[in-house]
Parts: structure tokens; C-alpha cells; sequence
């Protein structure tokens, strides 16, 4: 499953041609990653729908029952008002499979 922790664009009409695909391949041309912790990994990665905007996106692997409880950092993200010291929220969706 994946959480963004920025830009979630609109889907680029690539479901078509792979939807097999996770999203993160779908939507976006994954990148170097930025950085690892203990609950994921954030990967530099540009729209497919727009190549000039670029995003930092954290996936994270969430047991396959994931509740309210385990949304609790795409909700204070979600939460946080602009800040020059902070990255944007854009967005988050969870899809099953582990491989990114």
C-alpha cells in the first residue's frame, strides 16, 4: 500500500495501458530515493501528467486491515496549515500489493 506525503495529482490515462501497474508507475516516474525510516521509504518522482512537477513520495507498507488508527499520519499531515518549513499535502491512497 502507498501514502503520499505530497502531490497527488489527477491519474494520467495510463490505468489503459497498465493497469496491473501500482500507482506510484502508473501516475509517476519514480526517482532516487530521498530517504528510509521505520515505516517506509520517500522516493523522488515527477507527474506523468506533468514531467516539470516533481514530488517527494513516502510509501509505507500497511498491514493488509488498515483502520483509522494506522491513517493517523496521512491525517496530521492533512491537518497542518502552509508552512515555509514544511513539505505540501497533497494527498494519500492505500492499494494492495507490496512491490513499488
Amino acid at each position: 500500500a502507498t501514502a503520499t506525503a505530497h502531490p497527488a495529482p489527477a491519474p494520467a490515462d495510463s490505468s489503459a495501458s497498465a493497469p496491473s501497474l501500482p500507482r506510484l508507475h502508473r501516475d509517476f516516474l519514480p526517482g532516487r530515493v530521498l530517504g528510509r525510516g521505520a515505516f517506509g521509504v520517500v522516493v523522488a518522482a515527477r507527474s506523468r501528467a506533468a514531467p516539470q512537477d516533481e514530488f517527494a513520495i513516502k510509501v509505507v507498507a500497511w498491514p493488509a486491515d488498515v483502520d483509522a488508527a494506522a491513517l493517523a499520519e496521512v491525517r496530521a499531515l492533512a491537518s497542518m496549515p502552509p508552512s515555509d518549513d514544511l513539505l505540501r499535502y497533497y494527498g494519500a491512497w492505500v492499494e494492495a500489493g507490496g512491490d513499488w
